[in-house]
């Protein structure tokens, strides 16, 4: 059980501790909410399963403004970028962005061709 997830209760079950933060919008699941693949855990959403076997975490925004931008930006480059903002889950945390694993680079390379970078949180360790 993850430190955050401790702090809250499953976001279906009301009452039931959560193990997890799903990997993509940071829900709190229970045991019985999760799914574990490829050793990350996600909610039962089938867009979240999706996005975490086949898109990377660019990074993170502190805010909807700010991942507003990062998104605007990037699609106007031709980078698809999905956004998930774990504070719909009442989980206070940055919004989430991905994108595909071919893609990451050239997102990088035009955030910080436009002078952007400094509106993305980047998780080293993140998958």
């Amino acid at each position: 059980m993850s430190v955050a997830a401790s702090l809250h209760e499953c976001s279906n079950h009301p009452g039931v501790p959560a193990m997890h933060l799903c990997h993509v919008c940071a829900a709190p699941v229970c045991g019985d909410c999760c799914i574990e693949q490829e050793g990350l855990v996600t909610c039962r959403e089938a867009q979240h399963r999706e996005t975490a076997s086949h898109r990377v975490l660019l990074g993170r925004c502190a805010d909807l403004f700010a991942s507003d931008l990062v998104v605007r930006n990037l699609s106007a480059a031709g980078v698809e970028c999905r956004r998930f903002d774990p504070r719909e889950h009442g989980v206070e945390e940055p919004v989430r962005l991905f994108c595909l694993p071919a893609e990451a680079p050239r997102a990088l390379e035009t955030l910080s061709s436009l002078d952007l970078s400094d509106f993305l949180i980047r998780d080293h360790h993140a998958r």
